[in-house]
């Protein structure tokens, strides 16, 4: 009986330490914030890419016609994670402070993916044409985006009426995190 209780204390402590430690570092499945930004010029249609520590695209995506991202209406090619707000404010799904836009139009993307063709790191890299385009940028949390229900395109769609109410009222400092 004493053994049996020693043991039970001795995994109930390992049990809180674990629980402990773990809860210190950030959920690594936890989805990254969107974005809220204005840009230096309108980069909407094009691709934006991050670079890792050694200079390179990192998270090379590739679009198809076959992504839940893409749409094709009337023969045009609209990526659907990013949304205009007034005031030329763009709502999106997969911008960071660090991206980097390149000239390559996101139709033109989707075309070279959807026939096996891709670019090298290299070539991306190449191709960046404003290494820091943004003049504002705000986090927006994952979980405000996903109060709204549907896909995450329905759900960008749903919150930037919400959103360009809180540019009129110039209260984005308030609902958001500036990091820009």
């Amino acid at each position: 009986m004493k053994h049996t209780l020693s043991v039970l204390t001795i995994l109930t402590v390992l049990s809180t330490l674990l629980t402990a430690l773990c809860s210190c570092h950030p959920d690594p499945y936890e989805d990254p914030p969107f974005s809220l930004y204005k840009t230096r010029a309108d980069y909407f249609e094009y691709y934006n890419v991050d670079l890792d520590k050694h200079g390179l695209p990192k998270g090379n995506r590739a679009y198809s016609i076959d992504d839940s991202r893409i749409r094709i209406i009337d023969n045009d090619t609209v990526y659907t994670f990013r949304v205009r707000l007034d005031n030329d404010y763009v709502l999106c799904g997969e911008s960071t402070v660090n991206s980097q836009f390149t000239d390559i139009r996101i139709p033109e993307m989707v075309k070279l993916s959807s026939e096996g063709k891709y670019f090298s790191d290299t070539e991306l890299k190449d191709r960046i044409i404003d290494p820091d385009p943004f003049t504002e940028f705000y986090s927006v949390p994952s979980t405000y985006i996903y109060e709204a229900s549907g896909t995450i395109s329905e759900a960008l769609l749903m919150k930037a009426i919400e959103i360009n109410e809180i540019i009129k009222e110039g209260k984005l400092e308030d609902h958001f995190t500036k990091l820009k």
